[in-house]
């Protein structure tokens, strides 16, 4: 079996909600019975088109609420891999570096915008067609109240959190990783983006643990590393006994980490 790592997880640090990578998406709720016609962009040039129709709740089949995408259990389990389409939905995902030609989703459901390969640098801007004209929506490089932005960060430093609609601040601190402190579930870290402040102002996490930003007032989140936490690497030696033909060799190995760490 062939495994494919995007080397764009490790590579990029810096995050903008105007700008998605694989390292963040978007969610909006949709209430209206329209028809939307979708741009996305990379930079200033136009690099895909489609449409989205909001239909009437036919069944009554139940997905992820906003809530539940806010919550822990949303974040890590939602698979945003598998494309759903179909008029009996409450959330679909459009993959920006994939884009099919039409999606369809239910009255008050849910759309993710996310990235699933390569270096990204994707916006999206929804426009309504009214009385022959056509007027913008939706623009995901200012996002407006309700919307919620989330993004994942691996790389251990500290990072500087602004809001460049209204300049407010946070920062962010991202631990390095340590065995004995790691937690094997990572729930996401709730943050609010309001008028006149981030809050809270000051964020501690870990590697890939997720941040959720609830957006209450007009917002572009950019995440900027401003030190990194860079450690040097320490190769534990360990000797290891083989037998050969009857004779005993001694076989020296380097681990990354010791096989039994000892108080």
């Amino acid at each position: 079996m062939n495994f494919k790592i995007n080397r764009f997880l490790f590579s990029q640090t810096n995050i903008d909600s105007g700008s998605l990578t694989t390292h963040s998406t978007i969610v909006c709720r949709f209430t209206d019975l329209k028809e939307y016609h979708g741009i996305v962009m990379k930079g200033s040039s136009i690099v895909g088109r489609f449409k989205l129709k909001i239909v009437e709740d036919r069944l009554l089949n139940k997905s992820p609420s906003l809530a539940k995408i806010n919550s822990g259990d949303s974040f890590q389990n939602v698979d945003i891999n598998k494309e759903t389409n179909d008029v009996t939905s409450n959330q679909i995902n459009i993959d920006l570096s994939a884009l099919a030609d039409s999606y369809t989703i239910k009255k008050g459901g849910y759309v993710v915008f996310y990235v699933s390969v390569g270096a990204g640098g994707y916006s999206i801007e929804l426009y309504q067609t009214d009385n022959g004209s056509q007027a913008k929506t939706f623009d995901s490089k200012e996002l407006k109240n309700d919307v919620i932005f989330s993004s994942m960060i691996i790389r251990p430093g500290t990072y500087l959190i602004t809001n460049t609609v209204n300049n407010t601040k946070a920062e962010l601190v991202v631990n390095y990783p340590e065995l004995e402190k790691m937690r094997k579930i990572l729930t996401p870290f709730n943050i609010e983006c309001n008028n006149k402040e981030i809050i809270p102002n000051k964020i501690n996490i870990n590697p890939s643990q997720g941040l959720i930003f609830k957006i209450n007032t007009p917002s572009r989140i950019k995440i900027e590393l401003t030190r990194a936490e860079d450690r040097p690497l320490k190769l534990h030696r360990e000797q290891f006994f083989v037998r050969k033909k009857g004779s005993e060799n001694l076989l020296k190995r380097f681990r990354m980490m010791p096989r039994d760490r000892k108080p």
